[in-house]
């Protein structure tokens, strides 16, 4: 295992990266997440003198993918994804990727029968 020392070294190197190099940085991010459509540039910042910036324009990303079906997907369904720990309510509790993403459909497919579509917005409140 790494030791702390080496995981600050990291860290500190990774935040120098990103500020001397950003474009190079976000461009090595960018390869870690799966893409249903490439982006066309990293950065857009033919805005910059308004500080308005866009990031991996034409891109398209969707985060549960990410987070999830991919490690179900790799067979690794039966993993611990999240430990829940919960002081107040006395409460511990694991969930794997599958069932987590089993949760996510049933939630999504909820939703879809509310009548929310592709490009609404919402809000979901976790209590603490």
């Amino acid at each position: 295992a790494e030791s702390p020392r080496s995981f600050i070294y990291t860290q500190h190197a990774m935040h120098d990266k990103s500020v001397r190099h950003q474009v190079d940085f976000w461009r090595e991010q960018g390869e870690r997440a799966h893409w249903f459509k490439r982006y066309d540039k990293v950065l857009d910042d033919s805005r910059g003198s308004e500080h308005i910036y866009k990031w991996y324009t034409g891109g398209m990303v969707n985060c549960c993918y990410d987070a999830l079906d991919v490690h179900v997907e790799a067979g690794h369904g039966s993993r611990v994804a999240v430990y829940y720990d919960s002081p107040v309510t006395n409460t511990k509790k694991h969930y794997t990727y599958a069932q987590l993403l089993e949760q996510v459909a049933t939630v999504a497919g909820g939703l879809r029968k509310l009548g929310v579509a592709a490009g609404d917005r919402g809000l979901i409140y976790m209590p603490v």
